[in-house]
């Protein structure tokens, strides 16, 4: 386990114009010249992580001080501060000796102690400008190089493993003049030079009647290509929309003048590439397609992002939903109310209206998206009845949905027969000849027939699949003489079936649906009724004159043949 390293990094310091502090773990060694040597490890300072040179409560409480309101996470490892948050950090954590700095030369500087001025001041000394502070204890310090940055209300300056903190803004420029010319007063008192080595807050963007520091506001564009979706992010500052990518930093509008605040931008950046998806070209990010786009969407929006189609429609979530399921005779009914731009609208006449993209449904000029679990349901959409009917037998579906939209109790679910209140009706010498397991598969072929569900017993081989399907077809309540019964069966297996009906029960009317015989066999059915035994070749050839029987029952025998007539189906 390495050491925990802090870094106050120079270069991001000045690009965002407020302390960058950059997290590492690594092995700190006691060198001379206290500059860091070996590798380093990007940490996030939120994993549960230990180090050797930081107590688990110290580590908590440098936690609790990275991790507070006020700082931006804009990268793994990579913090921007709060100017009070930032004074904490080093008050805190300087004094443990884990605390460094990326000057100018690009290494890794020791801090080994902090100091707080007011201001410092220069001489002339053979027509240059040295420069001073006075320490706590009232001695005049000459500073040697001014790796500096500004912010809002201070100025840092790292010289000699030394971080002096200056409560007044410096001018760099004027400074790295000063030490770079040769120093002469240019008819210039003093006092004078002296108010330029310090910057007025409007050069830097802060609160000057000349200058305007507002918050940027997030807009995101959607864009579908090729099947993708893509987020376009600019930002918004008092109508001036700026792509994420641009260079440009100083903004003037309608005589205003504007900085950018490039720390707020990689906040609304981190939050776009964690919850939407990553920055992959300039300003654009491709969503994720592992995340569902609705939750993705309705958290940017918590976080202020205004969210546009490309087409300039404004992008919304629902406000409120609420779902309820009723169970009926043949079908689910989900109905629901959706709220949306402060009106509220039936769920059926949502998904009846036409879409550019299944995902958005365009109302006024504006675009709601819905949760998928919710648009999957189009296909149950009953046009006429204005009804969204689930099938009875899609039970499983519907539990699964019932769950995803948070509905406890499906209404007259009561209703529903269930698998422990089924009882067979058997002969009582057919009953003789059957195991418990085999009676229990009997009586769930007939709690799926009851509720209209269909099911695939699979037993392995061997355990009496053909004498279930007999069993249940011989209970008295479906009474299979008086009901049409298609069993449909590979060729070699036709014989087979109708000796194993025969043997366990004689009292079944049983034909073989197939070859010349069909045809008048056809003519008479609804007057001959009982089990038709026949071959998926036939089903295949018949099936017109099939789908015009009303068929009590379908009961398929190794039923992978299905896919082979599926696919000739298709092809007809």
């Amino acid at each position: 386990m390495g050491d925990l390293i802090l870094n106050i990094n120079l270069k991001e310091s000045v690009k965002f114009k407020k302390p960058v502090i950059e997290t590492y773990s690594g092995k700190i060694k006691k060198l001379k010249n206290k500059t860091f040597s070996g590798p380093l490890m990007k940490i996030d300072i939120d994993c549960n992580d230990n180090y050797n040179n930081i107590y688990s409560e110290e580590l908590s409480n440098i936690k609790n001080i990275i991790l507070s309101n006020g700082n931006s996470k804009i990268s793994k490892y990579k913090y921007i501060f709060d100017e009070k948050n930032f004074i904490d950090l080093i008050q805190y954590t300087y004094d443990k000796k884990n605390l460094y700095f990326t000057s100018k030369d690009a290494k890794m500087h020791q801090i080994d102690d902090v100091l707080s001025i007011d201001e410092i001041y220069y001489k002339p000394n053979n027509g240059k400008a040295n420069f001073f502070y006075t320490d706590t204890k009232k001695q005049n310090i000459e500073v040697k190089t001014f790796n500096m940055c500004a912010f809002s209300s201070m100025s840092l300056v790292y010289d000699n493993n030394k971080l002096i903190i200056i409560y007044k803004l410096l001018n760099r420029q004027f400074l790295d003049r000063m030490k770079i010319q040769k120093f002469k007063l240019n008819n210039k008192s003093e006092e004078d030079i002296s108010k330029e080595m310090y910057v007025l807050e409007n050069e830097i963007g802060h609160s000057n009647q000349d200058y305007y520091n507002i918050e940027p506001e997030p807009i995101l564009y959607i864009v579908f290509k090729s099947d993708k979706i893509y987020g376009k992010l600019y930002f918004n500052y008092d109508g001036m929309e700026i792509k994420s990518n641009s260079n440009i930093q100083l903004i003037n509008l309608l005589g205003k003048k504007y900085y950018r605040n490039l720390a707020i931008e990689n906040k609304y950046i981190n939050i776009l590439n964690i919850n939407f998806g990553d920055k992959f070209k300039e300003n654009i990010f491709m969503y994720k397609e592992n995340k569902a786009l609705d939750s993705s969407i309705n958290y940017l929006l918590q976080n202020k992002f205004v969210i546009y189609t490309e087409d300039k429609k404004r992008v919304f979530t629902s406000s409120s939903m609420n779902f309820s399921i009723d169970y009926n005779i043949n079908w689910f009914e989900i109905n629901g109310d959706i709220k949306f731009n402060n009106k509220t609208y039936k769920l059926a006449e949502l998904l009846d209206l036409k879409a550019k993209n299944t995902r958005f449904i365009e109302i006024n000029n504006s675009v709601l998206i819905l949760p998928k679990f919710i648009n999957d349901q189009k296909k149950y959409l009953n046009k006429d009845c204005k009804k969204v009917a689930i099938p009875k037998r899609k039970i499983g579906e519907v539990m699964e949905l019932a769950d995803e939209m948070k509905i406890g109790n499906i209404n007259n679910l009561h209703e529903l027969i269930h698998y422990v209140d089924i009882k067979n009706n058997l002969p009582k010498k057919f009953l003789q000849k059957l195991r418990d397991y085999q009676i229990k598969g009997i009586e769930w072929l007939k709690y799926l027939y009851i509720n209209g569900f269909g099911g695939c017993l699979a037993d392995d081989m061997g355990l009496g699949k053909t004498i279930q399907a007999i069993g249940f077809l011989s209970d008295k309540e479906f009474d299979a003489n008086n009901s049409i019964t298609f069993i449909v069966v590979p060729k070699t297996l036709l014989s087979n079936w109708k000796k194993e009906i025969n043997r366990f029960n004689k009292s079944l009317h049983v034909e073989i649906y197939y070859g010349s015989s069909r045809v008048e066999i056809l003519k008479n059915i609804n007057m001959h009724k009982g089990i038709f035994l026949t071959t998926y070749g036939t089903v295949l050839n018949d099936i017109n004159n099939l789908l015009n029987i009303s068929i009590d029952c379908l009961i398929l025998d190794e039923v992978q043949y299905i896919k082979i007539l599926s696919q000739k189906l298709i092809m007809q």
